[in-house]
């Protein structure tokens, strides 16, 4: 096809001439059209590449500023982590005193601050830790001791009075000699984090025991934060055996997931939201979760028919995780105050899920429990043998009902 050419009119004279010319042939003046044609499309080019370099550069910096505030830098995390670990699980650091392991790793974290991989860090004198911040805004701790394994650890069976004192509850349920069944099965899972095979043992054991007696029941001891996100659902007893302290005015939860590398790209966004928040203790660097992982992942009522047990030490101690729960909609939730040993929440939580087998409300469960092994763990430990002196840790753990002490988890009916 052939190109239709462009005339333009000379302003001198009027006449109507080809684009292209750069001299008027009826009045001799000089054109501009052309030049200008060629200028006017240059900086069409030229407009063109810098709108899409600049276009791309707000994307990119979009992208930055959104990772940014809701991703973590698992560079900072990884060499912060490595300072703090090189200290706390270094030889020898656990037979400091506690004034040295302050002093050790107060060095560090001024350290780390310069470096520009922590942003702040302040010592919290009660639970013995220090909380930080990391320099992209996600939460830390570091512990001056392990954690101790007569706290939440679970070590004893059933048990009921005997006639030499010992307490031994039996594994078949007493509900009028048998005349009563479930109108509809119950059926629980348990999150449990436990320091040895024994222990872990013992909670297959007290598995199997509630199976026998009518509940379905679930067992994890390999519990990660992905678990949690939609394990409470669909059971109507959970249990949440691990470990708690305070961080922040609000109570975290760790269940022995460890913090490694993959773990924490796995976790960025729950990290760097807070719902999350790094634990690094002598013995290794865990992940623990925050009430805020249960709220973002639960719709409110997600758990309207089922009990809670929040089986961690401080679980009681600040308004969140029992607040969160309650949020949730649990139809009742099971709380413990203080610091508290395992053996004696263990033992609490064989006569609390008992007496609900029986048909008792929460209320009366935990009342019958208390009633069983003492109403916290001082009394526990001065009223059994072999048990670990309470007083050395300067405080009585205690377990409650939060809410619903009213509700029942099952409803038996006649089968005679």
């Amino acid at each position: 096809m052939r190109r239709k050419k462009r005339f333009v009119r000379c302003p001198g004279c009027g006449s109507k001439i080809f684009a292209t010319r750069t001299v008027c042939p009826g009045c001799g003046r000089q054109m501009t059209e052309a030049v200008n044609r060629k200028k006017r499309k240059k900086a069409l080019l030229v407009g063109t590449a810098l709108a899409c370099v600049l276009v791309v550069a707000i994307i990119l910096g979009a992208r930055y500023i959104i990772k940014r505030r809701t991703e973590i830098s698992l560079d900072v995390h990884i060499k912060a982590d490595a300072g703090i670990y090189g200290v706390t699980g270094s030889s020898g650091f656990e037979r400091l005193s506690t004034e040295q392991k302050k002093k050790e790793l107060e060095g560090c974290f001024k350290k780390l601050k310069e470096d520009d991989l922590v942003d702040s860090f302040e010592y919290n004198e009660k639970e013995q830790i220090y909380e930080f911040t990391y320099e992209d805004g996600s939460l830390g701790a570091a512990a001056l001791c392990s954690f101790d394994k007569q706290l939440c650890a679970i070590d004893k069976s059933y048990m009921t009075e005997e006639s030499d004192g010992s307490v031994v509850i039996d594994s078949t349920l007493d509900i009028g000699a048998l005349g009563y069944s479930y109108e509809k099965a119950p059926k629980a899972k348990v999150f449990g984090f436990y320091a040895t095979d024994e222990l872990k043992k013992w909670a297959e054991k007290r598995s199997e025991i509630w199976e026998r007696n009518g509940m379905k029941t679930e067992l994890d001891t390999k519990v990660t934060a992905k678990k949690l996100e939609s394990g409470l659902s669909g059971a109507d007893l959970v249990i949440l055996d691990g470990h708690g302290f305070g961080f922040r005015k609000d109570t975290a939860l760790c269940f022995g997931e460890s913090a490694t590398k993959t773990a924490l790209g796995k976790y960025s966004k729950e990290l760097r939201s807070g719902q999350m928040i790094e634990l690094i203790t002598p013995e290794g660097k865990f992940l623990c979760v925050m009430p805020g992982l249960f709220r973002t992942h639960y719709a409110q009522g997600a758990l309207d028919k089922t009990v809670i047990v929040l089986g961690a030490c401080c679980s009681g101690d600040t308004q969140e995780p029992a607040k969160a729960i309650r949020e949730l909609g649990a139809k009742a939730a099971v709380a413990v105050n203080g610091r508290i040993f395992g053996s004696y929440l263990a033992q609490f939580e064989d006569a609390f899920v008992y007496s609900l087998l029986c048909g008792d409300t929460v209320g009366d469960a935990v009342d019958f429990a208390k009633s069983v092994y003492g109403a916290d763990d001082a009394e526990w430990s001065r009223t059994f043998d072999g048990t670990p002196d309470a007083s050395r840790k300067g405080e009585k753990g205690s377990v409650f009902a939060v809410s619903g002490a009213d509700k029942t988890l099952v409803v038996l009916k006649s089968i005679s």
